[in-house]
């Protein structure tokens, strides 16, 4: 956009018509530069994860590290009482 300022000068330099060109020019890039921001700044705000997402993805997570403790513990569990070799420690405790 052109100041004041700018345009007068303009005007004494080139002509009221001529500096009336220049402005509209100047005006319509200006509105062409707004939209072309407004566009990105929209379609990068569509990307961005809400606070929703984010509390969803952390309690996903936490779901998922109890069920690894579980499914080791099961393991553990199973190891253990399956194992011979437990079985003739515990013999030998005796």
């Amino acid at each position: 956009m052109l100041l004041f300022d700018q345009t007068k000068a303009l005007e004494k330099a080139l002509g009221e018509e001529a500096t009336r060109v220049i402005a509209d020019a100047f005006e319509k890039t200006d509105a062409a530069i707004r939209d072309q921001q407004n566009t990105v700044r929209n379609a990068l705000a569509s990307e961005l994860a809400t606070k929703a997402d984010v509390e969803r993805i952390e309690g996903s997570i936490a779901k998922l590290n109890l069920m690894l403790k579980l499914l080791i513990g099961l393991a553990v569990a199973a190891i253990a009482l399956f194992s011979p070799n437990l079985a003739a420690l515990i013999k030998l405790a005796h």
